[in-house]
């Protein structure tokens, strides 16, 4: 079996590094409706925020929101 070229090997590692961080850093989103289905919410959070979503009873409005990682 050859060894491949050291080139190949960092160039891999780098491609694995960039795909694990652009993952960890993606957007947070969720969605969210009623019992009756007539009402409907969805969100996308930016990078440090989580998307929170909680369904609702009946003709309620549900909930969607973004809250600091931080937190």
């Amino acid at each position: 079996m050859k060894r491949l070229p050291a080139l190949f090997h960092s160039a891999a590692a780098a491609a694995f590094v960039l795909l694990v961080s652009s993952v960890a850093a993606a957007d947070s989103s969720c969605e969210a409706t009623n019992d009756n289905r007539d009402s409907r919410c969805e969100i996308t959070c930016g990078e440090g925020e989580r998307a929170v979503c909680s369904d609702a009873t009946g003709s309620n409005p549900p909930s969607c929101r973004c809250e600091s990682d931080e937190d």
